[in-house]
């Protein structure tokens, strides 16, 4: 987990993630960036998502203090992923789908104006 030179925090998933790891992460990122930020959640490590995790991170609370969220992911798990998250994303905070890290951190940008 880091804050880039454009305020962005950019949390980095590994393997496994069950829910216990997921509230875990939520902690330290309330912890670690007190303000509203962009979020950039990078995915292509994971092989499996706990359901549990899954529905902790669309909580009203984890969404707290976010201008946008993009999801960096493996090419196969993108149409999974887009319909997942539109059951949950909320109206007010963006949340979008990105295969490739660079177009991400273009579209996150535009949030940390």
């Amino acid at each position: 987990m880091f804050i880039d030179e454009n305020h962005i925090l950019h949390v980095i998933m590994q393997k496994e993630v069950h829910i216990e790891d997921a509230m875990d992460n939520f902690i330290a990122i309330r912890r670690f960036t007190g303000i509203s930020s962009a979020k950039l959640i990078d995915l292509r490590g994971v092989i499996k998502l706990d359901k549990k995790a899954e529905l902790f991170l669309y909580t009203r609370e984890t969404q707290n203090k976010t201008k946008a969220t993009a999801f960096l992911i493996k090419n196969k798990f993108k149409k999974w992923i887009d319909n997942f998250y539109s059951n949950f994303s909320s109206d007010k905070i963006p949340v979008k789908t990105f295969t490739d890290y660079n177009q991400a951190i273009v579209w996150l940008k535009t949030f940390n104006l």
